[in-house]
């Protein structure tokens, strides 16, 4: 049997990667990926799209290279993707106005490429869909469970260190803004780990998206800002020209601590990235100057 040869378009999917020791099969990346040191150099397959780039409304009349306009939210060069002839793609962001199935792409790049290309969509609506798309792919990789070693014991680490860590005074109310304009604060899977740490999620399970000033939602204790690509300094930044914007949701006289994160840190979904965010939330939510390590490098208070 030939080795696969993986290109991860997710940096959480090559973390997983990387915590499996399956990174040696990899052979090209998204532009966002840390590359594993193991892994050597790798040639970067994507590069960010540009802000008025439309993408085509009818998916089905697309000229041929159209499977690479879908795989990511980014541009996917195609001669570089071809060139690395994968066996495997790994993907976590298939483009949002995109309805086509991943069975659909699989069909459509056996018609381009010529031979068949497993995609593997990671999901992370929940802990448990993250723990199950790790699952997804060692099963495509064609691997014994045995594999999930590491990610079976993350749970059990994840319950430990939030006991560790959890707040006995009171429950603070968290909200993870995402996104400034329109605000969108984070539900998915943080709506699992805040609790984690004896604190209450703004909102369970669902993103919500606050266009408007409304008061249909309690006022948040603490607001961590985490735009998902964005670093500690430029979230730092960008908090202090929009903070009075996020307040004026609520109204400018109610009293919200903001916590800028590392957005790339605070989003890794690997073992060792989940555990870090959430002993990240729980020094965010104790306020406590002898349990924060990590203020100042991966998290602040403003």
């Amino acid at each position: 049997m030939d080795q696969p040869r993986i290109i991860s378009l997710s940096p959480w999917g090559t973390g997983v990667l990387a915590e499996t020791g399956l990174d040696r099969w990899l052979v090209g990346i998204s532009h966002k990926c840390r590359v594993p040191e193991s892994a050597g150099n790798l040639p970067v397959v994507t590069k960010p799209m540009e802000n008025d780039q439309p993408l085509p409304e009818d998916f089905l009349q697309l000229p041929r290279h159209f499977p690479t306009m879908i795989l990511s939210p980014f541009n996917v060069d195609p001669g570089i993707l071809i060139s690395l002839k994968p066996s495997h793609i790994i993907t976590e962001s298939l483009s949002p106005v995109c309805r086509i199935s991943v069975n659909d792409i699989e069909q459509q790049l056996f018609e381009w490429l010529g031979y068949k290309v497993k995609v593997v969509h990671l999901s992370d609506a929940n802990l448990g869909d993250i723990f199950g798309s790790v699952k997804s792919v060692i099963h495509a990789l064609g691997l014994p469970d045995s594999n999930m070693t590491a990610y079976d014991k993350c749970r059990k680490q994840l319950t430990k260190a939030g006991k560790k860590m959890a707040s006995k005074k009171h429950q603070p109310l968290i909200g993870v803004l995402m996104n400034y304009f329109p605000a969108r604060f984070a539900g998915r899977y943080f709506s699992e780990l805040i609790p984690l740490v004896g604190a209450t999620p703004l909102n369970w399970p669902h993103d919500i998206w606050i266009p408007d000033p409304v008061y249909a939602y309690p006022v948040p204790h603490k607001v961590i800002v985490a735009e998902p690509d964005t670093p500690l300094e430029k979230q730092r930044e960008k908090l202090i020209r929009y903070a009075s914007k996020i307040l004026s949701l609520w109204g400018v006289n109610c009293r919200i601590k903001f916590y800028p994160v590392d957005g790339p840190d605070f989003w890794d979904k690997s073992c060792s990235g989940l555990l870090t965010t959430l002993e990240t939330i729980g020094e965010i939510v104790l306020d406590d100057p002898k349990h924060q390590q990590r203020k100042g490098t991966v998290w602040d208070h403003w």
